[in-house]
C-alpha cells in the first residue's frame, strides 16, 4: 500500500508540468494554454491525492473518515472538464461557439463536483477504506450514487474525447498533430477502460459477487497509463515539430560518418577537420560534415569513373532495385573504387575530362548519408565490388 501506482504517474505529470509551466503561465490568458495548465495541475493532484498514504493523511487531518473520496472524485471531474475544454479550443471554431461549449461543460462538471460532496455528506461511510471504497460502499445509499456519478462523469468525458480525437485525426493533414491525436485516442481508451473496470467491480457487488480486484489492482495501472499517454499525446504536436529536425540532423550526421572517415584518411593533409567540434549545434555539425565530404569528393573527382558507376547502376536495376536506390549503390561503389585507384597511385583523369560532382553522383547527389551507409557495407578496398546491400531509405530520384 505504498501508492506506487499513483505516485509514479503523478511524478511524470509533475515533471511535464514543471517543464511547460513557464510557457503556460505566460500564456495563461489564452484559453487553450490555461486549459493545458489546469489539466496538468489537476491530473498531477488527482494521482497524488488518490494514493493510499495521501488518503490516510487527509482523513486523519480532517478527522472525517473517507473525506478523501469526494475530494479525489471532484479532482477527476476537474481533469475531465479541463481535457474537454482543451480539445474544444485546440480544434478551434467560432469564438461564440467555443465559449458556449466551454461554459456548458464547466457548468456540468461543476455541478457534478458539488453533488459528490452533497451525496457524501448525506451518506454514511464510517469505516475508512484506503483502496476499495468504491466496492466496499457500492450498495450504501448516497455513497453508491456518489460513486456512480463520478464514474459516469469520467466515462462520458473519455468517450466524448475519444470520438472527437478520432474524427479530427481523420481530417487533419499535419503529421505530428495526427500522430498526437492517435496517441490521445489510445490514452483515453485506457482512461475509459479504467472507468469501465471500476463500474464492472461495482456492478458485481450489486449482483452479490466479489470482483474487487478489478477496482483495486487492475484499474489504477490503467489510469496511470492513460494519464501518461494522454499527456504525451498533448505534448507530441507541441514538441515534435521542433525536435524532429534535430533528430533528422543527428541521424544524418551519424550516417555520414563512414564516408567522412574514409575521405579524411585519404585527404588527411587538409586544413579543415572532418569532425566538427562537439559544442556545435547538431544541425550545424551535420551541415559541416556534408559540406566537407563534398569538398573532398571534388578533390576525388579526377578518379571518379562514370562508366563504372553506370555499369553498377544497371546491375543494381537488373537485381530489382528502384532507380533511387540503384543510384545510391552505384555512387558508393564508384567512390570506393576512386579511393582505391587514388591510393594505388593510378593516373587521374585529365582535368578537361573530369566530371562535375552532380554529374558523377547523378541521382545520389542529394542522398549522401545513404551513399555513406552503403559505402560502409561494401568493406575492403577492392575497386569492383558486387552489389550486395540495400541502402536504408528510398527517395524519388
Amino acid at each position: 500500500m505504498n501508492g506506487t501506482d499513483y505516485y509514479i504517474p503523478s511524478l511524470v505529470l509533475g515533471i511535464a508540468l514543471l517543464a511547460k509551466a513557464p510557457t503556460l503561465w505566460r500564456g495563461r490568458r489564452d484559453p487553450m494554454l490555461s486549459s493545458v495548465l489546469a489539466l496538468l495541475c489537476m491530473a498531477t493532484a488527482s494521482f497524488a491525492l488518490a494514493a493510499p498514504p495521501t488518503i490516510r493523511v487527509v482523513n486523519e487531518t480532517t478527522g472525517v473518515p473517507n473525506v478523501s473520496a469526494p475530494l479525489v472524485y471532484s479532482t477527476l471531474c476537474a481533469v475531465s472538464c479541463a481535457t474537454l475544454i482543451l480539445i474544444i479550443h485546440w480544434r478551434g471554431g467560432p469564438a461564440e461557439a467555443l465559449r458556449r461549449r466551454t461554459r456548458a461543460w464547466m457548468i456540468f462538471y461543476g455541478c457534478l463536483a458539488v453533488s459528490l460532496f452533497v451525496l457524501f455528506a448525506l451518506g454514511d461511510a464510517p469505516v475508512e477504506r484506503l483502496q476499495d471504497l468504491d466496492t466496499y460502499y457500492a450498495t450504501t445509499p448516497f455513497i453508491r450514487e456518489m460513486i456512480v456519478a463520478y464514474l459516469g462523469g469520467y466515462t462520458i468525458a473519455s468517450m466524448v474525447i475519444t470520438v472527437m480525437c478520432w474524427l479530427w485525426a481523420r481530417e487533419v493533414r499535419l503529421p505530428w498533430l495526427r500522430r498526437g491525436l492517435y496517441v490521445l485516442v489510445t490514452g483515453f481508451v485506457l482512461s475509459f477502460s479504467f472507468a469501465a473496470t471500476k463500474l464492472i467491480a461495482v456492478g458485481a457487488r450489486w449482483a452479490g459477487h466479489d470482483l474487487d480486484f478489478l477496482s483495486t489492482s487492475v484499474a489504477p495501472p490503467l489510469a496511470g497509463a492513460g494519464a501518461v499517454t494522454t499527456t504525451a499525446g498533448f505534448l507530441i504536436p507541441l514538441l515534435a515539430p521542433r525536435l524532429a529536425p534535430r533528430w533528422a540532423s543527428r541521424r544524418a550526421h551519424h550516417k555520414l560518418a563512414p564516408l567522412a572517415k574514409a575521405l579524411n584518411r585519404t585527404f588527411k593533409g587538409t586544413a579543415v577537420p572532418m569532425t566538427p567540434p562537439r559544442w556545435r549545434d547538431i544541425e550545424m555539425r551535420a551541415t559541416l560534415r556534408e559540406s566537407q565530404i563534398t569538398d573532398h569528393l571534388l578533390q576525388l573527382a579526377p578518379y571518379l569513373d562514370i562508366e563504372h558507376r553506370e555499369a553498377v547502376y544497371q546491375e543494381a536495376r537488373g537485381q530489382g532495385r528502384n532507380d533511387s536506390d540503384a543510384s545510391v549503390i552505384a555512387a558508393a561503389v564508384m567512390v570506393r573504387a576512386a579511393l582505391a585507384a587514388r591510393d594505388a597511385g593510378h593516373t587521374p583523369t585529365d582535368p578537361a575530362d573530369t566530371p562535375t560532382l552532380p554529374t558523377a553522383l547523378d541521382g545520389a547527389a542529394h542522398r549522401l548519408p545513404d551513399v555513406s551507409q552503403h559505402f560502409a557495407r561494401l568493406g575492403g578496398t577492392a575497386p569492383l565490388p558486387s552489389v550486395t546491400a540495400e541502402p536504408q531509405e528510398s527517395a524519388p530520384r
